[in-house]
Order: structure tokens, then sequence, then C-alpha cells
């Protein structure tokens, strides 16, 4: 017969309800967090390859911009090293995996 009672670590105490209520809440943070890291990965993938299709056509270009990755600092609130790192991707997404 299946006994649903959660228990320690060896299977042999039962734990206090609390226990078990935290234990799921922390299950719960762990699966929002990896959720959360995926949609951001997704989202930089999505980026990068905008940032790519800017660098390729000069559609960032307009007065007083210097570089793509100066535009993006601007326009888009990066950081002058973020905004390298990013246009340094979507330069070498030809050799990136898709």
């Amino acid at each position: 017969m299946f006994d649903d009672t959660a228990t320690g670590p060896l299977n042999s105490t039962p734990l206090a309800p609390e226990v078990v209520v935290w234990e799921a809440e922390r299950a719960t943070r762990r699966g929002r967090v990896i959720a959360l890291a995926s949609q951001i990965h997704a989202a930089e993938a999505e980026l990068v390859g905008l940032i790519a299709d800017l660098d390729g056509d000069g559609a960032w270009a307009g007065p007083g911009y210097l570089t793509l990755s100066h535009w993006l600092g601007v326009n888009a609130g990066f950081t002058p090293a973020e905004a390298q790192r990013r246009v340094r991707i979507a330069e070498r997404t030809s050799e990136l995996p898709a």
C-alpha cells in the first residue's frame, strides 16, 4: 500500500506540515527561476538577431550615433560594455548554432 506521508531524507520520520509547505514553496521558486531564465535566454537570442539585422542594414545609423553600440546605449539603455558584448555576438551569429 502506498504511503504519501512526507518524510525526511532517510524516509523514516514524517515531516511537519509546515516543513512540507516550505519545501513546496522552495520547489515553486526553483521552478519559477528556471522558467524566467528560459524566457530571458529566448529574449536574448531574439535581441541578438535583431541587432544583427540592424547592423546588417545600418538601420541604427542617424545623426549623433557613432556606432551601433552607441545607439544601443542611448536607445536601449545598455551600458557600453553590455552593448559591445551584444554587438560582438550579433556579428558572429552565422557561427552560432541556431
